[in-house]
């Protein structure tokens, strides 16, 4: 990971930054008791969104869900993070993603395809905790990659 620059920022914006990043670590579907850590740092009224949609049935509970049958795909993906900007109650996560494809995609079969591929989680905090989550990847490039989607680039 580069070394992230934390001068100028509050307590809370810190606070803020440091939770975001541990999701990370700890909040993402491919490690043991994720639904656990989002459930301890999230408002169970939370709204997520991937690629501008919002996930179907905003909540906690909805969200965790769609991270679920996500990263059911990708079960071993692992993400390092590679900036952190923060701004008051938002912290933008940029990530390298990597993992093989093992499972069913946004209904794309296994394909056993190795996927490397930047993104960007924005992160909404309220109270302490987060409230929204906007997810965005390279998804033509993941598509593409387990041969979900042709492209001529």
């Amino acid at each position: 990971m580069e070394e992230i620059d934390r001068s100028g920022r509050s307590a809370q914006e810190e606070s803020h930054a440091s939770i975001a990043c541990m999701m990370f670590d700890k909040g993402w579907g491919a490690t043991p008791g994720w639904q656990e850590v989002w459930r301890e740092h999230a408002t169970p009224d939370m709204v997520g969104y991937f690629h501008g949609e919002p996930v179907p049935n905003a909540g906690i509970d909805a969200f965790l869900a769609f991270q679920e049958a996500l990263f059911a795909g990708f079960p071993a993906l692992t993400t390092t993070v590679t900036g952190v900007t923060v701004e008051g109650d938002t912290v933008i996560v940029q990530s390298l993603l990597e993992g093989r494809q093992t499972g069913s995609f946004l209904g794309a079969p296994a394909s056993n395809a190795e996927v490397r591929v930047p993104d960007v989680t924005i992160f909404r905090f309220e109270g302490g905790r987060i409230c929204e989550v906007r997810y965005f990847t390279d998804l033509l490039m993941v598509m593409s990659t387990i041969g979900a989607v042709q492209t001529n680039l």
